[in-house]
């Protein structure tokens, strides 16, 4: 312990610390503990202190979004450190006169201030507990937190989603982006062939450039062309050997090049600055944005192979 604060016992992907106690459900009092719950998820949040300001509205929003929680497995508990009679008092009480009228889901009494200890939300000096929320899944292990100073009330709305967010991962393989509501898109977890972005000098001859997809299985064979030099063609492959984008080839030949790949022929072998960038606007850019469907990657890298004799020229 610190001056004020309690170190916490929770951890999330971790079991929730086990809690027991009296509880308040419309006019009787209850035993509850955590264990009750294995099954179904469980919003436990801790409020500062009955009969106060902020805390009936959060108690209420919950209330109204009560069967949207059961919907989805979900249980509500409210803790504070004041007593299960206190409790009974506020429910008793209309909330025209600040009290919360009737209300669906336990309040459960910390007044031995061990729970909210345990769950590092105990403020010492004020004698009462910071807005904290745990989210805790069907086998009791802590998915969320979030802890609010006292002055700022909580979004159930957002706590919705996010039970639904991880209840969507507990039975898919798929993760949830930002902002992810029920019928958005996911996002795979495993890793997909996606090409390097990534253009480079082939060989040391210097007489064409390639692309090289990740993961890949890569073949070539050689060729004479017009009795000059010889050029190889590597086509770029996946594993099923299904060739994927066409190579740039520069060589001396004028001759049409029965090939898989872009051939220009010019009186120099080497890649110029001018050449790449007309393969690379014209025949490299239209074919990844088809393969990849217009998601094209925000930059390239560009690699040279400066074999003995290549041009200065970029």
């Amino acid at each position: 312990m610190t001056d004020d604060y309690y170190y916490s016992k929770v951890f999330i992907t971790k079991p929730a610390p086990y809690w027991e106690g009296q509880a308040t459900l419309h006019d009787e009092f209850i035993t509850l503990k955590l264990s009750d719950f294995r099954g179904k998820y469980l919003i436990l949040f801790f409020y500062p202190l009955d009969f106060t300001f902020v805390c009936p509205t959060e108690i209420i929003a919950f209330n109204k979004k009560l069967e949207d929680f059961k919907n989805i497995n979900t249980e509500i508990v409210g803790c504070s450190v004041d007593s299960h009679y206190t409790h009974l008092a506020w429910m008793n009480t209309p909330v025209i006169d600040g009290g919360l009228g009737k209300i669906d889901f336990p309040l459960l009494s910390d007044i031995t201030h061990k729970i909210s200890q345990d769950y590092g939300v105990y403020l010492d000096t004020l004698g009462h507990t910071l807005r904290g929320l745990f989210i805790i899944d069907k086998r009791g292990i802590v998915r969320q937190i979030t802890i609010n100073d006292v002055s700022v009330g909580r979004n159930v709305e957002e706590i919705i989603r996010l039970v639904q967010a991880f209840q969507f991962t507990d039975d898919n393989h798929d993760v949830c982006p930002a902002n992810w509501k029920p019928g958005d898109a996911t996002v795979s977890n495993k890793p997909k062939k996606k090409f390097l972005d990534t253009v480079y000098n082939a060989d040391a001859s210097g007489l064409f450039w390639r692309v090289i997809p990740n993961k890949t299985f890569i073949s070539y064979k050689e060729k004479s062309v017009g009795g000059r030099k010889v050029i190889k063609e590597l086509p770029c492959a996946n594993a099923t050997g299904r060739s994927m984008l066409k190579m740039v080839v520069v060589g001396k030949s004028n001759k049409n090049i029965d090939l898989h790949v872009h051939y220009y022929g010019q009186k120099s072998a080497w890649m110029t600055k001018d050449l790449f960038k007309k393969w690379f606007d014209e025949c490299f850019v239209p074919e990844v944005r088809k393969l990849l469907k217009d998601n094209f990657p925000l930059k390239a890298l560009l690699l040279l192979d400066n074999a003995p004799g290549h041009p200065s020229e970029e």
